[in-house]
């Protein structure tokens, strides 16, 4: 288990928070899992922050996507390197408001039918009960942690 500090980034981050929550809106900071698919993403990760444009998958949205619960992330997106060691991210994520996504969608839905201007802060798979989500602004999401594992 390796803590990320990247002050550049966190400040990011903390910024969108302040922002969302000045907007009348709230952030609803969880903390949330990111599997990787090689070593070599994990590292810009921890260096870059997420990144919307390594998506491989658009199921609720072309954003970076979290699970509620790690074994989703561990089993269904994370690949073993060449020593069989998979990387996995906790993450503090900024849900706000979430509605449903779909796929393909580019940016959260609108919150209200016919204004494109106030949309849903991220997307999730089921607004009772999420078990994923996908944020669409990368400053949403900071990577607290790397979990290194087989």
């Amino acid at each position: 288990i390796e803590r990320i500090q990247n002050p550049a980034l966190y400040g990011q981050y903390f910024a969108k928070k302040k922002h969302m929550e000045s907007a009348g809106g709230v952030s609803n900071e969880k903390m949330l899992w990111h599997g990787t698919r090689t070593p070599e993403v994990a590292a810009i990760i921890q260096k870059k922050g997420f990144d919307r444009n390594y998506n491989h998958g658009a199921a609720i949205g072309v954003g970076v996507y979290f699970a509620v619960n790690a074994n989703m992330s561990a089993s269904g997106y994370c690949s073993p390197d060449k020593m069989g060691h998979k990387y996995i991210f906790h993450a503090c994520v900024l849900t706000g408001d979430s509605g449903v996504g779909s796929g393909g969608i580019r940016f959260p839905p609108p919150k209200v039918p016919g204004n494109p201007l106030i949309t849903f802060d991220s997307t999730c798979d089921n607004v009772a009960n999420p078990s994923m989500f996908a944020v669409f602004h990368d400053a949403q999401a900071y990577p607290s942690f790397m979990i290194t594992f087989k």
